[in-house]
């Protein structure tokens, strides 16, 4: 199976990932993980359900490359690749929940006879791999307490957000301030500062300073080329009674919850 967004790990370009059905004991180490880190739980889910992964020609297939891998996968593909893997456990994949006209307030009752699925959810996919490249409308200066000049971003470059990425971020911010989680997730996966590579150390002095001082068009620039791959997460609606049409939000966090539940039983 192509995922969505290929990326190199350990000089392979991983482009494909061959799934299997996942044992008891991944389910239950990965409830058990989740409760602390969702991401983390993600990755054990996905790592427990691939039987190979890398490209068409270079696969792995040992369980700690395996593991490796998964840990460096975007989470664009992670998203993907444990959706799918819940799928091919026969997991129940209807989207059942009601939803509401913005415009009129009409309550709209789910297809019983042609539910949408997440299954059926659109996928948007790159033939390369990709980063995310802004050049910054606002510049954003970082100066010592004595008011000189330390550095000042003009442009940046991030790698598409790694499931590590996420996940060591949660260990930095709470769930409940999903804003700031978005903000140090950025920081982690930040490669370049006006195109010189950065390090460690420079990560460590100026990268949370400086995705807290972005002005919020450059954030949401950045935010929206996050987005760009994967599994869209909306579905079309219109509304019988006024004819508006909308795009509906559809909770994939709650069905990878929901599916881990139905596979307990």
């Amino acid at each position: 199976m192509k995922l969505p967004l290929p990326y190199e790990h350990k000089g392979i370009v991983v482009t494909d990932i061959d799934l299997k059905r996942v044992t008891a004991e991944t389910v239950a180490e990965t409830v058990r993980i989740s409760q602390a880190d969702p991401y983390l739980g993600m990755a054990r889910m996905v790592s427990g359900g691939t039987a190979a992964i890398g490209s068409e020609t270079q696969k792995i297939t040992e369980v700690q490359g395996i593991i490796d891998a998964v840990r460096e996968m975007p989470f664009c593909d992670v998203n993907f690749a444990v959706i799918h893997v819940l799928l091919e456990m026969n997991v129940p994949d209807a989207i059942d929940e009601a939803s509401t006209c913005p415009k009129c307030g009409n309550v709209v009752a789910p297809d019983q006879d042609n539910p949408d699925t997440v299954s059926g959810l659109a996928v948007n996919t790159s033939e390369t791999t990709e980063v995310i490249a802004r050049t910054l409308a606002y510049p954003v200066e970082i100066k010592n307490a004595k008011g000189e000049q330390l550095e000042l971003i003009e442009d940046v470059e991030i790698r598409f957000p790694t499931i590590h990425d996420c996940s060591r971020a949660a260990r930095k911010v709470q769930r409940s301030n999903p804003g700031g989680l978005q903000l140090e997730i950025l920081a982690n996966a930040m490669t370049k500062g006006n195109g010189d590579e950065i390090d460690e150390s420079w990560r460590a002095r100026f990268a949370q300073i400086l995705f807290r001082r972005l002005d919020p068009l450059d954030l949401a620039d950045i935010n929206r080329q996050t987005r760009l791959y994967g599994i869209e997460e909306t579905v079309p609606k219109v509304c019988p009674k006024c004819e508006a049409s909308w795009n509906e939000v559809v909770d994939l966090s709650g069905f990878f919850v929901s599916g881990l539940r139905a596979l307990l039983g």
